[in-house]
C-alpha cells in the first residue's frame, strides 16, 4: 500500500497503538519504505492473523497464514487517521482516507464460493466486538467503535 500526507512515523505510531490495545504486540511492518508499507503478523497462530480461504469454502485443512487480517489493517487506518486525520492510503482496490473506503469487504474467494475477507481469519477480534471489548483509546476520549460494513462481490453488479 501507498502512503501519503503522513510520515513513516505516523505509520509507527498507529502501529504500536494497536498492537498495545488490540493485538498484544502480534502486528508488524514487512515493509516501510518509499512511501510504501505492507502489514504482517509476528506468529500466524497469534491475533490478527489469516487464514486460507480454501478451508472456509471446505476444499482443505486450516492454514494459518503471517499475513495481516482484514481488521488488522481496518484498525491500523482507524488509529492512523486518529493520529493524522490528512493521511491517504492507496491499495490496489480503493483510496482510503478518514472520510470513507476504510472497512469496505471485498470478495477473497471466487464468484462460486464467495468469501468475505472479513471472514478469512482466526484473529478472534469478532468475538471481542460481541462482547463489548473491543476499544482503541483516542486522543479525545474512549471511544466504542461500529463498523459499517460493505461486502463487495461480482454479484452486486449482476443485476
Amino acid at each position: 500500500m501507498k502512503y501519503s500526507n503522513c510520515t513513516a512515523k505516523d505509520l509507527e505510531a498507529a502501529l504500536n497503538l494497536i498492537n498495545k490495545h488490540i493485538y498484544g504486540g502480534n502486528i508488524a511492518f514487512r515493509r516501510l519504505d518509499n512511501k510504501k508499507f505492507t502489514l504482517r503478523v509476528k506468529s500466524s497462530y497469534g491475533p490478527g492473523h489469516r487464514i486460507n480461504t480454501t478451508f472456509l469454502m471446505g476444499m482443505s485443512k486450516i492454514k494459518h497464514l503471517p499475513y495481516a487480517c482484514w481488521h488488522v489493517h481496518g484498525d491500523f487506518f482507524d488509529a492512523l487517521f486518529m493520529i493524522n486525520p490528512k493521511a491517504r492510503i492507496r491499495t490496489s482496490r480503493s483510496l482510503i482516507t478518514k472520510d470513507g473506503g476504510n472497512w469496505e469487504d471485498f470478495n477473497a474467494g471466487s464468484q462460486l464460493n464467495p468469501i468475505a475477507f472479513s471472514f478469512a481469519c482466526d484473529c478472534g477480534v469478532k468475538e471481542r466486538y460481541k462482547r463489548g471489548e473491543w476499544k482503541l483509546k483516542s486522543k479525545r476520549k474512549e471511544e466504542f467503535y461500529t463498523r459499517p460494513v460493505v461486502i463487495q462481490t461480482a454479484f452486486n453488479f449482476m443485476v
